[in-house]
């Protein structure tokens, strides 16, 4: 038992830790899913499932703190694991309201990693044949794959339940601890090849970096405030049937496709031909760790150089040879990667990048547990109003089509700046799918962007507003 001993924090926790304090505590790395169950549905069955879920993985017993080498994790057992059961069938009308605003609530608020659960989870009985399940959980213990591992287990367990089977109970292994103290050990395979990647990106990202930003229609604030808000938008059925036959005929992923067209989109906002977008990847590095929940997540600096003048197929070709190169190298810590670097420390920004690209398409999808077909589960999410860089462009591939977000730097852009960049994004993406065989980067321009009065265009290609006597380099002293 490991109730008493201390572990090591993964390179990913280690970074969690380190922006929990920079963020002063908002809850920009809550993680969340909910939604609503309507039909033949058995809720004790449902909590039992979802609390053996949470005992299976010790992550959920987790908690955080100082020691004297530094930050570690402990694991308490004895800590109890449980689904909140609250009945509201009394409120009426206003039952589905206050289970909301309750949501809300618990994803407004900042957990205290030192004291555990770090994680809510409740079920709220609406009325007969309805309910709202909400799960906040904090990131440092609970990564995108988490919650693809959750679920499936979750509805496998309750099916078997109501079927009247038995269910597994076994702790899942290895500890993610024990993946956090190979990452640190020396004589590990696992170190050996983060230390070669670093080697890597190092080199990679040598040299003055370029600032690759959108321009926004705010002055950006000298401390990066984390406050946000999204837009999101569904590529439908139809739309994705073209853009899979497009990457079928021209030997891409969907991701290379969605990445392009991010980096085709900001070369022309911004006209730089050197830029660096980022993107977050499952960082389980081994196949026996596909299974465990965890925060396990790295992120990779996409770099890529483009001009007007190559084609849209060279283009393409260079972005699916830059996506393998990266991935090939994926086991460098980006926080590591970002030390390595010794960049000047810059409060308005993010390192290396300020744009970030993600695309799920239901991981491990032979392995999908699909909900019981009697009844009808539909998500109902909350946004809590924060953003971790100046875009992250979401893309969630499902059965009805691919669900678009994109999440922004509010003291940055307006809403109604990004839903333009939204409307522009899809336009580059049309336009590339319809790319002739020898069309030129220079021929995919958005009309939004490049039919602005010239008069009326900045250096960096985007709208203008009366700035009075102010010099050019006062302007550009100011936005930095």
């Amino acid at each position: 038992h490991y109730a008493d001993d201390e572990y090591p924090l993964s390179t990913a926790q280690r970074r969690l830790w380190v922006m929990e304090e920079l963020t002063n505590n908002l809850p920009v790395y809550n993680a969340t899913n909910a939604f609503t169950i309507k039909g033949k549905f058995h809720p004790a069955a449902f909590i039992t499932a979802a609390e053996a879920v949470l005992r299976r993985h010790p992550v959920f017993y987790t908690t955080f703190s100082d020691s004297p080498n530094g930050p570690c994790q402990k694991i308490d057992w004895d800590m109890k694991l449980q689904v909140e059961s609250v009945d509201l069938t009394d409120s009426g009308k206003e039952a589905e309201d206050i289970a909301f605003e309750a949501y809300a609530k618990d994803y407004a608020t900042s957990f205290d990693l030192r004291k555990g659960p770090l994680f809510h989870c409740k079920l709220y009985k609406l009325k007969e044949g309805e309910f709202y399940f909400t799960m906040v959980v904090h990131h440092i213990i609970f990564d995108g794959w988490s919650h693809f591992l959750f679920y499936n287990q979750l509805w496998s367990f309750y099916q078997d339940l109501v079927l009247g089977n038995n269910i597994m109970e076994d702790i899942q292994k290895p500890l993610y601890c024990e993946f956090a103290q190979d990452q640190q050990d020396k004589n590990s395979l696992l170190y050996q090849q983060m230390q070669n990647d670093l080697k890597f990106w190092t080199e990679k990202l040598s040299g003055d970096l370029p600032l690759t930003a959108l321009p926004g229609d705010k002055l950006r604030p000298a401390v990066f405030s984390h406050r946000g808000e999204r837009i999101i938008e569904i590529i439908p059925t139809s739309k994705l049937a073209i853009l899979e036959s497009f990457c079928k005929d021209q030997n891409l992923t969907m991701f290379t496709l969605l990445s392009a067209s991010v980096f085709a989109l900001v070369h022309q906002y911004t006209g730089l031909e050197d830029l660096i977008i980022g993107t977050p990847i499952a960082g389980r590095v081994k196949s026996n760790l596909n299974h465990i929940i965890g925060c396990f997540i790295n992120t990779l600096a996409l770099r890529l150089k483009l001009d007007a003048n190559m084609t849209v197929k060279n283009f393409l070709r260079e972005t699916t040879n830059m996506c393998f190169e990266a991935f090939d190298h994926q086991a460098a810590p980006f926080d590591q990667v970002v030390s390595n670097l010794s960049l000047p420390r810059d409060t308005s920004i993010t390192p290396v990048f300020n744009i970030n690209v993600c695309f799920h398409n239901t991981e491990m999808k032979e392995t999908h547990v699909d909900t019981p077909d009697d009844i009808t589960v539909t998500r109902k999410l909350l946004h809590n109003e924060t953003a971790k860089w100046d875009l992250y462009f979401d893309f969630l591939q499902e059965r009805d089509g691919i669900t678009f977000t994109l999440e922004y730097y509010s003291d940055l852009f307006s809403h109604t700046y990004a839903k333009d960049i939204v409307k522009n994004f899809l336009h580059m993406l049309d336009n590339i799918c319809s790319s002739g065989h020898d069309d030129l980067m220079s021929q995919l321009m958005v009309p939004d962007v490049e039919e602005i009065p010239s008069h009326c265009k900045s250096i960096l290609h985007g709208p203008m507003k009366d700035l009075g006597d102010k010099t050019l380099p006062l302007l550009i002293n100011e936005a930095l």
